[in-house]
């Protein structure tokens, strides 16, 4: 994922879910998707269905938000972590990680 710059709009912010073996997690039959975003002062904001959907067919393991609004994200760094229901009811979260929002000229 390239970084995002403070203010940009659209830009896909992606987790991958994978197994305990590193494989990409089947998620073409879950039933709920959600991204949680922590900012540098410890704020979070968890989006879900329907503004998170999955990259693809959902085989690969990833599913995104993409920004909506320009103040959404401030020049720092975040943390995410991705949350999904798969269909027989199993709650599963991805690993977390960082991103960096570089800031506008």
């Amino acid at each position: 994922m390239a970084s995002p710059k403070e203010g940009d709009i659209g830009t896909p912010i992606e987790v991958e879910a994978v197994d305990e073996n590193g494989s990409a997690v089947n998620l073409s039959t879950e039933t709920a998707l959600s991204i949680k975003i922590v900012d540098q002062t410890g704020l979070a904001t968890t989006t879900s269905n329907p503004t998170v959907a999955l990259t693809g067919d959902g085989t690969d393991g990833k599913f995104r938000y993409s920004t909506t609004t320009a103040g959404e994200l401030v020049a720092g760094c975040y943390q995410i972590e991705g949350a999904y229901t798969l269909s027989g009811g199993a709650s599963k979260k991805t690993s977390t990680g960082t991103f960096i929002v570089d800031p506008a000229l």
